[in-house]
């Protein structure tokens, strides 16, 4: 996206556009690819083929072009780019043509066996996505941080999907994001600071029968007074008289 090579790449494989090179000699390394530079492979066929590098000059070029780069560092990767190529027989204009080509690839190179890892996994997610939503997202709640969306824009993008999410509850929730009604029921694991150690206390002590009041619930589960008002403010008692006697007289 940032080298503007994914609208000519659709385009190309879609047959809308014909796929052209700066030199023929590019065809053979280009041609899985439509004429884009896709992989790091890629540059070092190239700076192999075009400028005459080693392939161990060619992976200097490559780790350059991809790590920490600077301004200057690029400035004298083109001008050897361009004197090498020169040198093989290439006209300047072709060489100063293909040096940007490959300049352009700095922003948004992957390795082939990594692109197409991540290719699967982006296609397997949106089968999942767009056939079991409901598992889709569960999944991506309890495994933790796998990317760089927090939980609420993952729960943010379940309720634009039309599912609902039920706040956390001492009689409903378990450790983990479950499924509820084709809804998504927080896990008691959500709330920030309650741990392993208290959430199985409380699912342990539940086990024996539900709560049927806060104050039965601060008798049966001993708990910190600031645990105790964690679940309150996330909303853990809803519905829960605050004793038995209110409950009973209504």
């Amino acid at each position: 996206m940032k080298g503007d090579m994914v609208t000519p790449y659709v385009e190309r494989r879609k047959g809308k556009e014909s796929v052209r090179y700066p030199h023929p000699d590019l065809e053979p390394i280009l041609k899985e690819t439509y004429g884009v530079v896709l992989f790091q492979e890629q540059v070092l066929k190239i700076a192999s083929r075009i400028a005459g590098f080693s392939f161990a000059e060619a992976d200097q070029l490559r780790r350059a072009m991809t790590k920490d780069r600077s301004a200057a560092e690029m400035e004298r990767i083109k001008a050897s780019f361009i004197q090498g190529a020169i040198g093989q027989g290439y006209g300047r204009k072709t060489a100063e043509e293909i040096s940007a080509m490959v300049a352009s690839f700095a922003g948004y190179g992957f390795c082939k066996a990594h692109a197409a890892s991540f290719a699967h996994i982006t296609y397997q997610s949106a089968f999942l996505k767009a056939h079991y939503p409901i598992e889709f997202y569960l999944g991506l709640l309890n495994a933790g941080h796998v990317g760089s969306y927090p939980q609420s824009v993952i729960l943010n993008e379940a309720k634009r999907r039309g599912f609902e999410v039920l706040c956390p509850h001492i009689n409903y929730s378990h450790q983990d994001y479950t499924a509820e009604n084709r809804g998504i029921r927080i896990g008691l694991l959500a709330l920030n600071g309650l741990g392993p150690r208290f959430c199985e206390r409380i699912l342990r002590e539940r086990g024996q029968g539900p709560f049927a009041s806060i104050k039965e619930f601060c008798r049966r589960v001993k708990l910190p007074q600031e645990i105790i008002l964690k679940l309150s403010l996330a909303g853990a008692f809803l519905g829960l008289p605050l004793n038995e006697r209110r409950r009973a007289c209504g």
